[in-house]
């Protein structure tokens, strides 16, 4: 019974990740968030403030009032800093799930984009998975492929990778 009305009141989002760019829609609604990914913090203590995310995040870099960085740039993998990655992505979530009026953890289709050269391997599928589990995701599909088209999407649809 409780599996069915999370499935009645939940959403799918479809994340897609970038190095330079984070988009997520909400494929029922079509509510976007598409921004740099970035994030800026606050404060030095064990536990900083999130004071901004994804472009207004970006216009705070250089201040030197904040530790804005951007979760999603490094040399080899995709995400470089794992709990700042889960801010942004919950960030996103939120910010395309907001209209509905009453919120249940979202199914999650994360596709990223960038440094797959060579496959991906069962480490990265996990980071990707638990990165949308931790942001709030019920349940995670990954995709990796070509852009699944919002106009007539399903799930059917997702590519899941061969691990190497």
């Amino acid at each position: 019974m409780i599996n069915w009305v999370k499935a009645v009141f939940s959403s799918t989002v479809y994340i897609q990740l970038w190095e330079d760019r984070i988009k997520i829609v909400n494929v029922g609604s079509k509510a976007v968030f598409d921004e740099r990914p970035y994030i800026a913090l606050s404060g030095k203590e064990k536990k900083p403030l999130i004071e901004a995310v994804g472009n207004d995040a970006y216009g705070l870099k250089g201040s030197g009032q904040f530790d804005v960085s951007n979760p999603f740039s490094h040399p080899r993998l995709l995400v470089n800093d794992f709990e700042k990655a889960t801010k942004v992505i919950q960030y996103g979530i939120v910010e395309v799930c907001r209209a509905q009026r009453f919120q249940s953890a979202p199914i999650a289709v994360i596709h990223p984009h960038d440094r797959l050269e060579g496959g991906i391997t069962g480490v990265e599928c996990r980071v990707f998975r638990e990165l949308a589990l931790s942001a709030g995701a019920r349940k995670v599909y990954l995709h990796i492929g070509n852009e699944i088209p919002l106009i007539d999407f399903s799930l059917s649809r997702v590519n899941e990778p061969e691990i190497i």
